[in-house]
């Protein structure tokens, strides 16, 4: 489910500082394996060693996460499944976001007692409106993929099947 742990979110940041660094890249794709985009963070791993793993996470997320910001090639977020936790920082950090029917979009940091992080908090009120972030980070409200195209997370919403083929035509156009 690509929970997020330090391997994880080293080869995001080593991948964003690539494609960053590379005049010739057009375009970037971000997109996950399996069934979901991204489950959140891997609690088992941050239970370990709460403040060193966090630290750790943290840092190289926030640093993948700022160079899609800058990016001077459009970033795409292609979604599917669970976008979840810091998935979802890194699918707001994209230009334009395409999401397969079933897509799950969930703050769960009010179920493990923390605030969200890889920015989230400063970034949904902008992308949305102020009180749709606040019912799903306060109140842990999971929107599907016709709810965020509504409220504004996701450009498009395409059948799953479709999903790769909608993202290859906007990568390619």
């Amino acid at each position: 489910m690509n929970a997020l742990d330090i391997p994880t979110a080293h080869a995001l940041l080593a991948a964003c500082r690539s494609a960053h660094d590379n005049d010739g890249v057009r375009a970037v794709v971000i997109s996950g394996e399996g069934r979901a985009f991204v489950a959140g963070g891997d609690l088992a791993a941050i239970r370990e060693n709460l403040v060193g793993t966090a630290r750790e996470l943290i840092a190289a997320m926030h640093g993948g996460i700022g160079l899609l910001t800058v990016m001077r090639a459009a970033v795409l977020a292609s979604l599917h499944g669970v976008v979840a936790g810091g998935g979802m920082g890194v699918a707001r950090a994209c230009d334009l976001a395409i999401a397969a029917e079933g897509t799950r979009f969930k703050l769960a940091y009010v179920n493990v007692g923390t605030s969200a992080d890889c920015g989230t908090s400063w970034a949904l009120p902008r992308l949305v409106s102020v009180r749709k972030p606040m019912e799903i980070a306060l109140l842990g409200d999971t929107p599907d993929a016709p709810q965020a195209l509504h409220r504004g997370p996701v450009n498009r919403v395409v059948p799953v099947k479709e999903l790769q083929e909608g993202t290859d035509r906007w990568r390619i156009s």
